[in-house]
This record gives C-alpha cells, structure tokens and sequence, in this order.
C-alpha cells in the first residue's frame, strides 16, 4: 500500500551449537536471493547501536514460510521463520535476563512510553516480549530470536543453544527495539525498514560500511546472504533497476529513501500542480541526485530532475522535489511516480520498486471527477490498462485509488460461482504488501472483495446485503462490513457495487478474538451442515479454511462438534452445547437470521469459529444476499425453488431445525407441491439431491404471502433432546438441509427457550418499533442516484422495484408473522409475550465461590420473578458493576431462564475444569467476564445491576 503522503511513516531434532553452525553455514545457499531490482531503501529514525548489545541482522521476510508439520532442522526453519540476531559488541559478558524486545516504532524513552507498541507476548506480561531469566551473552557472541507466527510450528529449543523463541513478536518492517531491565532503550534497528524480497535480510555488514562520515548515514544496510549464528555478510551487491524491461548496470545500492510527499496529499482537481518531494539520506557514499520519473494513465513514463538546496535536516535527510505539469492533468486521470535516487559510487535506488511481483512500482493521485464533490457513496477510482482481461477470471494488473490511497500493481479478476456468467461481475482485487485497508480501524485485507447486486432473490434493491449485515453487526453478531461504493474504470462510471469484509483472520482481529483459533467456512450446500458421519477426511472437500490452512489437527475439534451436536460427545448434548459454544453468540447470530428471514443459511454461507481461549464455538455468517428475500417478483409470482414468505417451512421461526430443511421437502405449497430434482450429489454410496417447486397453472398474480393458510410443522425431537444420533446415519437428501447447530439448539428446551425470547425482542424493535423500516428507507435514499446510474449501464433496474418489495411486502408480512402468527394469540404461538418492563424484573442470587483461584471463583445469577414475561428474560446490554469494580455489560444474546442459573467466571475454562459443582457435563451456563469484577470476598449487597436504558433493576 503506498500513500499519497510519507509513505515511510504507513504501518504497517537437537543439535550442538557447532551442530547449528555448520548446518545454517550449508544452508546459507539456499537463502541466497534472485536478483533484485533497485531497493526501495525506506528508513525511520536513526538506530541505537551504541551497543554493548546491538541489533546485528533482520529477517523480516522468511524466504518459505509454506511449511508443514515440523521442520527437519533448525536450519530449515531459519529459512521458514522471521527472525533477528543480537551481537555482543563488547568486552564483557552481559545478562539479558528481564530486557524486553518489541517490535514498532519506539521513542528514546523507556519501554513504558506510548511510543512502545503493546505486543502479547507468551508470558502474558507487560509490553514486549520478556527474555527469560539466565540468558547471557558472552562478548562476541550472537544470539538468534525466532519469531514463528501463530501458525508455525516450532520443536522445543535445545538446553544451552544460541537461541530463544518469542511468541508474540511480529517482526516487521517498522523495526526491532530492545530494552533493559530497567527500561532504557539499549538497541534498536531505528524504527522503518526498508521493504525487501523474501529471504533478503537487513543488518551491519561486514566489512563495516565506510560511511561514518555521510550526515544522516545509516550503518545498516541490505547484506548479500542470511548469515544466522554467523558472521554477516557485506552488503548486496546491486543488480540495478528496471527502466521499461531493461536493467541498467549500476554496481551497488544506492540513497535510502524516508517516503515520498506529495503536495496536495489527496485526490487534486484539473489543473492543480503536483509537487512531488522525497527525503533521502545516503547509503554506502554520498547522494548525487534524484529523478522523477511519472506517467498519466497508461502513457509512456516521463521525467524529470527533482531540485534540492542540499541542505539536510536534523536526521541528516535532503528533499529532492519536481512539480508535475498542471496542464496536463484532466478529471480521472491516473497521475503516478516514482523516483531514482543515485550515489557518487554510481549506486542506485528505486521507491517504490515492485520488489515482489504485486508490490507497488507507484506511488500516485487521481485528478477528482466531479461526480466525488456530490457523490452520498464513497467512490473507487479503477484503473486498467486492458479492462477486458480485467473482468476475466485469470484477471490482469490494475490500479486502485482509494480514501486518498493509491493501491497500484493490484491484480484484478472476475469471481464467484454462478456469477461467472453475470454481465456484471463480481470482482476481486489482490492487494499485496500493506494490504487494503477498506475502512479505519479495520486491518487491512490481502483481497479486496466487490460485490455486484447483479442477481438478487426477488427484485433488485441492491440494499438487502448491507442492511443486513448492519443488522447483524448493529446487535452484536460478529460479521463482516459491507458497503456501497460508486466504481469509476479508466474514469468512467461503471457500476454500484459493495464492498465486503471477508472473514478471515483479519476479521477475527477487528472483532478483538483470537487469530490462532481456527475457522471453517461451510462450502458443500448440504453436506457441510456440521453433520456428525462426515468423515474428517472428506471434510476439507466441504469445508473451507480461511486460516491455519496446514493446521491439519484442527479437523479433529469440527469432528468433535458435529459429533457434540449429535449426543456423540462426553455427557449429554444438552450439556455438550452449554460446555462447547459461547451460548449468547450463537442465540443471538441465529435470532438475528430469523429475523431477516436469510433462507439460504442452513446448509452453507456460514463459518464456524472455534475460540482457543474459552474453547467455545460460535457461528459467522456470510453471504447474506439472501435476507429480506423474495422467491417471486413484486406481486407475488412464485418462484422455482422456494416458498419463502408464504410457505411455513421457510418462514417459521424454527427454520433450519430437522423439521424445516432448506430445500422442498415434499410440502404443500400455494402453487403446489416439491417434486421435481434438480441435482444430485453422492454421499456413502446414496444419490442426494434438492428437489425444485412443480409450478402449477395460476391465473394471475400471487400475493407474496401466499393465498392458502400456513400448515405447520410439529417437532419430534422436543420431547428427548438428549437422544444419541451419533452412529446413525444422518438423513440425506432434501430432509437432510437443515443445520445441525441449530436443530440441537431448537431441540434442548433452555437454549430453544433463549432464541425465542431472543427473536421476540428483535421483532419487537425492527418490525413493532419499525427500526428495519427506518433503515431501508435512509439506505435507499442514499444510494437511489448511484443505483440510477447503474441501470443506465446495466439495465437490471435502479433498484425501486425491490425498495417497494422490501417495504411493501416482506417488512409488513415478515412483522406479522414474527408478531402476530408466532405470538402468543396467533395460528401457532412459538414466541413469547413482549417482555415486560425491567422495573418489574427480580433477579437474585445464585451459588458463587469467592475463592482467589480466579480457575474456581464464580457468582451466579437466577431469575426470581419475570413479571409474567413468560420464564424469561434478555438481558442483552444490561450492565452489573460492583462497587470499586469494573462494570460488566452482558454481550447481546444474554437470556435469562428460570430454574437455569447463569454462573459469570473471569477463567471459563478454569471453571468447565472444576472438580465440584458446578462443573462441565451439568449444562451450566457460564459468561466469560473481565478480569477484576469477581470480589475475593463479598455480597450482593456491594453490586448493581442496570438495564439497557440505565434503569435500576432489582438485584437480591
């Protein structure tokens, strides 16, 4: 990712020690890197090197980091793992026990300054990693610091090796930091390196460079070869850089760059100058100049020599500076740099340089069209120079201008599924290096991902996919963010499109969850519905895996949970569910799906997320296109797969359970009944398969809420929710598309119990209180002029057709259904009454254990009197604090039983582990809470507790 303004500143088996030598010294070959371009020499400020101990070599970039199971050797994994090398420069041994190394941009000052970056470290304490007591360096002396990834796998360190592993530290580019016990910066890379291929590393060569008398000279510098445990190797030898395909022969490394400027930092208007700076500091001899060299649109490159008054600043850094000609720029143009800096040695460097294929070879603005002063979306400026290979699936090069960022030399393709054959397509964007970062305070993603709206269940509105997947985040679920953007190609319009946050680790980062749990993505359409009988080495068939790809021992925890969900596991399955998911997470995801009516949920657009820190499941959705969706046209023609508003198999709120599958399942519809295949898919030797709607002659048009009375399905399985389904085979076919997860939590009386009351205060709010109404509408009006502008290019409808199907037909029926037809009074009454006033609400205490074992200590909460509210109670954004405590607000999904007790425990796994009751295997239902609102000792009495408004409620 390269900005518009500083781009330096932009984030972001054992063996003897002569065992390790000799094999790192035979392994040094294969770290040997492939000719490089001319480096994009990037620095922060001046590096701590006073020594005794000094930051010798970096590996910010292992050369293969595609491994799997454990390495052969620990020279293997110094070429698969990042690392960096501390020398003892002085006469002296000295004792590292109690120092703290960091990664990120520090200060002068101690390792408590802001300036500090917090890492997790392994031992959980403090910024940065600790090194552990009883390390010492001998003068002379080299010690390794492996910083394996989450995902890599790492043998135990040999006893007296020159080698520590630290869990938590990231090495990156923006440096390594080292501080003492007492906290004083003792060494330091000085702060942003400079971008490199995998394997490359960046240290104090040897022989020293001779530049001691350059101002602003940095020691450190590229070397020719990774030398871990050894000696560092002199510099690397330049291999020049590219000029339209060709390689110019210059003999070494030229200027560091620190970031390029350009004035004005954002989009410019027609005939605005461009003035371009960069700030430069010498390498290995003094700096001789600088070239601009830019390019408009997709014409060849010109140049230009950048002036400067030679004057350096106080880090010893000169500006270079060219302004580019005003007249020529027009709105929508591409206007992108870069710059040559070379030495008096003939030295040469490049910033930016592609040095990895996808890396930016520009930086760059675009010249504003006029349609961004007045557009209610944010637009995407896309660029490619051959639009027609763009949109195919094998894709070409583009360029993207977003939020004031030029994102260049990304690859751009066509995707999907179905949608491959869509006029309009959905695409996706491979942004390499920095990532995209699609909004603030989102991390920035590897592929950024564009949706179309060019098909969409009943008429087009364009609105359905963000709506709801702001539902979803607005109460609580973990979800992506989705968006609208105005797409202009080589600056022309080109389409309303959304962008879509993917769920991956990135997500789980945004949403504050543990990157090293693993996530599986539901692919298959039936038989990745966390069916137990799935064999684990069939599940990578149908299940994707977003992170920990080589993870292969994480098959064994989904096989575990469908085995769970299916009385397979240890103790009963009511007991299962209450031990193994994060109970309000999963109520709520699934209240909040009913609510929307997503019909295409059961069987796949779904991920399940195992957090290793609670070991608890929770569910992820994706793909919600199908929310707020029609199976017919505006009036009510019938579509041919489904019956969704009008048929109850679909519209019931117990949708998804093993009685209301997602495909036709032999019902009576208005229009007919399900008979006809549609396909086949073979599973233990049996054809499956979905069976489509046989459409019968109708005589006009159909209201979407069918012109018959709703049959309802009753549920076998309520009566024994613990039955043992494990070691029978799982129903197959069109009964089959339903989804384990949620049958299970249907079947089990608590947990049914919860989703409904659940339900209920949802429709209350979006249907009764008209907040989904309220939402529609300001979308709508806020994207209707874009959507315009995409009928006129696509003719799929501006998107006022499928508005007046949301709001005329699915909100009014979907209300009544929830509210009327499913409440107490209704045709078949599964919801409970609207809940009651708080005020009315009594809430006692339960069992606790004050015990300063924070594994044993837990309070716990009963429900005494709902006030008529029907044995329940969502407590949902309440809050309870304890005085010269924290406040604890209970996460969105939080439901209250009678006779079930909430037990709240700051170590949850500490308490499943409990040798008394409570205790796993006894259905206990349990929240993880923050650390310091369990008292060692205590009452009731020192507690509040308040609703969602602030109300008082009654707590005794």
């Amino acid at each position: 990712m390269m900005g518009a303004a500083w781009a330096g500143r932009l984030p972001q088996g054992s063996c003897s020690r002569r065992s390790l030598r000799s094999a790192v010294a035979a392994c040094v070959p294969m770290l040997v890197l492939l000719a490089l371009q001319a480096p994009s020499m990037v620095l922060g400020e001046a590096p701590v090197i006073a020594g005794p101990i000094v930051v010798n070599e970096v590996l910010v970039s292992a050369a293969n980091k595609t491994t799997k199971g454990t390495p052969s050797s620990w020279a293997v994994i110094a070429t698969t793992t990042d690392w960096f090398e501390l020398l003892n420069t002085g006469s002296a041994e000295v004792d590292l026990s109690g120092w703290t190394i960091s990664a990120g941009a520090a200060d002068s000052g101690s390792s408590s300054s802001s300036g500090a970056p917090a890492v997790t470290a392994s031992d959980g304490g403090g910024d940065g990693w600790k090194v552990p007591a009883g390390v010492k360096m001998l003068p002379g002396a080299l010690l390794l610091v492996l910083c394996p990834s989450k995902t890599d796998v790492i043998p135990p360190v040999p006893a007296g090796s020159n080698l520590l592993v630290a869990h938590g530290i990231k090495v990156n580019r923006d440096g390594i930091f080292l501080y003492d016990s007492a906290g004083n910066l003792a060494a330091s890379t000085g702060g942003r390196l400079p971008p490199s291929k995998p394997g490359v590393t960046f240290g104090l060569p040897q022989p020293p460079s001779n530049n001691s008398g350059l101002p602003g000279a940095s020691p450190y510098t590229y070397l020719a070869a990774p030398t871990p445990w050894l000696q560092n190797a002199g510099p690397l030898p330049g291999a020049g850089p590219f000029f339209h395909g060709r390689r110019t022969n210059l003999s070494s490394m030229g200027p560091f760059f620190h970031g390029l400027k350009s004035d004005p930092d954002g989009p410019v208007t027609p005939g605005q100058p461009i003035e371009v700076t960069a700030r430069l500091t010498p390498n290995l001899a003094a700096i001789a100049g600088a070239t601009l060299l830019y390019r408009i649109n997709f014409t060849p490159e010109q140049q230009m020599i950048m002036n400067t008054n030679g004057q350096a600043d106080a880090q010893g850094r000169v500006s270079y500076s060219a302004t580019l000609p005003a007249a020529q720029l027009k709105a929508g143009d591409l206007v992108c740099w870069r710059v040559q800096a070379t030495d008096k040695s003939g030295g040469s460097s490049m910033h930016p340089n592609g040095l990895r294929p996808g890396y930016p070879q520009y930086e760059g603005t675009v010249v504003a069209l006029p349609a961004e002063a007045a557009s209610p979306i944010p637009l995407l400026y896309w660029y490619a120079e051959n639009p027609a290979a763009a949109v195919t699936q094998a894709g070409s090069s583009s360029t993207l201008f977003w939020n004031g960022t030029l994102y260049d030399n990304t690859h751009a393709n066509r995707r999907g599924m179905t949608a491959l054959s869509w006029a309009k397509p959905k695409m996706e964007f491979g942004v390499e290096n920095d990532g995209f970062v699609i909004a603030p305070g989102v991390p920035p993603v590897s592929n950024l991902k564009l949706n179309s709206y060019y098909v969409e269940l009943g008429e087009i509105s364009f609105i359905k996919e963000v709506i709801a997947y702001q539902v979803l985040r607005d109460e609580g679920v973990v979800a992506p963010l989705s968006f609208h953007t105005a797409v202009y190609l080589n600056g022309k319009f080109y389409g309303l499109f959304g962008i879509i946050e993917e769920v991956d680790t990135n997500l789980l980062e945004h949403w504050g969850l543990p990157t090293n749990g693993p996530i599986f993505k539901s692919l298959s359409g039936e038989l990745s519905n966390l069916r137990w009988d799935l064999p684990t080495s069939e599940m990578p068939s149908y299940y994707g895996r977003p992170n920990r790809k080589h993870h292969t021992e994480d098959w064994q925890l989904l096989a575990n949970l469908t085995k769970g969900l299916a009385g397979g596991g240890p103790g009963s399955r009511t007991s299962f569910l209450f031990d193994n998911l994060n109970m309000p997470a999963v109520i709520n995801e699934a209240a909040v799906q009913t609510l929307l009516a997503n019909m295409d949920r059961c069987t796949k657009n779904f991920n399940v997320y195992y957090n290793p820190d609670t070991a608890e499941w929770i569910r992820i959705p994706w793909d919600v296109e199908a929310s707020m969706g029609q199976d017919n046209t505006l009036g009510g023609s019938p579509g041919a797969l489904w019956c969704i508003l009008a048929c109850e198999q679909w519209n019931s709120p117990l949708y998804c359970d093993s009685e209301h599958p997602q495909d036709i399942s032999g019902i009576n519809t208005p229009w007919g009944q399900g008979l006809t295949a549609v396909g086949l898919n073979p599973f233990q030797g049996s054809a499956t398969g979905r069976r489509s709607l046989a459409q019968a002659p109708v005589a006009g048009r159909l209201n979407a809420e069918g012109t018959k009375p709703l049959a309802f399905r009753k549920s076998d399985d309520w009566s024994n929710p613990d039955r043992v389904q494990y070691g029978s085979r799982s129903v197959i076919g069109a009964p089959g598309t339903f989804n384990h997860l949620t049958d299970a939590i249907f079947d089990v009386t608590a947990t049914r119990i919860m989703y409904l009351r659940r339900l209920r205060t949802l429709a209350d709010k979006y249907y009764g209180q008209n907040r989904l109404r309220q939402m529609v509408d300001a979308l709508y009006a806020k994207i209707q002029p874009v959507a315009a502008l995409d009928n006129t290019v696509w003719q799929r409808g501006d998107g006022s057709r499928g508005y007046k199907q949301i709001t005329t037909e699915f909100i009014p029926i979907r209300g009544k259904q929830l509210l009327e037809t499913y409440a107490p009074g209704g045709a078949n009454p599964l919801l409970p009454a609207a809940q009651v006033p708080s005020s009315s609400v009594v809430i006692g205490w339960g069992p606790s254990d004050s015990s300063s074992d924070k594994k044993q200590a837990f309070v716990s909460l009963q429900l005494r009197s709902p006030g008529g509210s029907g044995d329940s109670v969502d407590i949902s954004g309440w809050k309870l604090s304890r005085q010269g405590g924290p406040t604890f607000t209970f996460p969105s999904g939080t439901v209250l039983v009678k006779n079930v007790t909430l037990h709240l425990s700051e170590n949850v796994k500490g308490f499943r582990s409990r040798s008394s009751s409570p205790k796993a295997g006894e259905a206990a239902f349990v929240l993880l809470v923050q650390p310091g609102l369990l008292p060692d000792g205590g009452s009731g009495a020192s507690w509040t507790l308040t609703d969602d408004q602030g109300a008082a409620v009654k707590l005794e």
